[in-house]
């Protein structure tokens, strides 16, 4: 008897307290002995149906949580992967937890906090489950025919694109309604998406048409939406034509700031350096030299930002402390020799 009780404590669902706000094994002891102990055995009844309920409830509702639910909550990425691995250890199960490649957002796209907030709150975070119908055949494509390893990414884009034309279901009738799809990109450039970003969603979506229009069989089962994919994607090659400038513009500008931008730091740096040796190398008072009038006021060091302005008058300054360098080194009135031992030749040696 003493062993089917000790089981059947093993075996017991702790139920937590409202009031306590503690794990109990037996509810309904601990509300008659501490909580309740003033309350009726009705209403003490009528908490413990309460609190087995809760419970229930929590183990068939609770224990399963959807990532686009702690995503909508926690906005910050970097946040939310460790509230899942706290959630796994204390038995709750998440679904729908994208890849690793999948979390990183678009392609080529460096995310800070406010992009993402933005993101979010304008509603392009959000896709179709990427095992629909209509995307998983794109994604096998993309990974058997064309070899592309970071597949599930391309189809997160494309997803991410109907989501936006049509959030009920994934579909081709964004074909038909250029407007809006032109303000999926416009809007993306609004939040502050770079060029290239955009024209990966771009280059995304037109492999997504050809595969639509190349692979399945669309020609047969529905002509006009056939041709209205095929005039979507020309309009679409005129769209990207277009990004495409702007984008060698975003990467022009990136190699100066990266490559060109160094090298002038590093000349400013360099020539300012030499600016400090040649006032600390002066003459000092005492010697002859010091006679002459001496102009040079030494070097004031400066912000990057005031020199950046006044590049021309620093190349001025450095032509004068050059010449006037020069005059010191002439004004000298004392030699410096060495003497330098020189030992015969073998040859020499021989001789004698």
């Amino acid at each position: 008897l003493a062993l089917e009780t000790y089981l059947l404590k093993q075996r017991r669902i702790p139920i937590v307290c409202r009031f306590c706000i503690k794990n109990q094994e037996n509810i309904s002891i601990h509300l008659t002995r501490v909580c309740m102990k003033t309350e009726s055995k009705e209403k003490i009844d009528q908490e413990v149906s309460k609190s087995r309920d809760l419970m229930i409830e929590y183990l068939w509702h609770c224990r399963i949580i959807d990532y686009k639910t702690l995503s909508s909550v926690v906005t910050q990425l970097d946040k939310v992967q460790p509230l899942i691995k706290d959630l796994e250890k204390l038995g709750g199960f998440v679904i729908n937890k994208p890849e690793d490649e999948q979390i990183t957002g678009p392609l080529n796209q460096s995310w800070d906090t406010k992009l993402r907030k933005e993101m979010q709150s304008s509603g392009l975070y959000q896709k179709h489950p990427l095992d629909c119908d209509l995307l998983a055949g794109f994604g096998k494509f993309l990974r058997d025919d064309n070899n592309i390893p970071n597949f599930k990414q391309e189809v997160a884009n494309v997803s991410r694109f109907l989501f936006y034309m049509d959030s009920n279901k994934p579909s081709l009738d964004f074909v038909n309604n250029l407007e809006k799809s032109r303000s999926f990109f416009t809007k993306l450039a609004d939040i502050g998406q770079k060029k290239q970003t955009i024209a990966n969603y771009m280059k995304n979506l037109k492999r997504f048409l050809r595969y639509i229009i190349a692979i399945t069989s669309l020609i047969q089962t529905d002509r006009a939406l056939f041709e209205q994919c095929k005039h979507f994607l020309l309009c679409l090659n005129e769209l990207q034509k277009s990004m495409s400038k702007q984008v060698s513009k975003e990467i022009t500008g990136k190699r100066y700031i990266f490559q060109i931008d160094p090298h002038r730091n590093l000349f400013l740096k360099t020539l300012m350096t030499r600016k400090q040796m040649r006032a600390s190398s002066f003459p000092q008072p005492g010697t002859r030299s010091t006679t002459h009038p001496i102009t040079y006021k030494g070097f004031i060091p400066s912000k990057y930002t005031t020199v950046k302005r006044l590049i021309v008058g620093m190349h001025e300054r450095y032509c004068y402390d050059k010449w006037r360098s020069q005059q010191v080194k002439m004004r000298r009135d004392y030699v410096i020799g060495t003497k330098q031992l020189k030992y015969p030749k073998l040859n020499t040696i021989l001789i004698y």
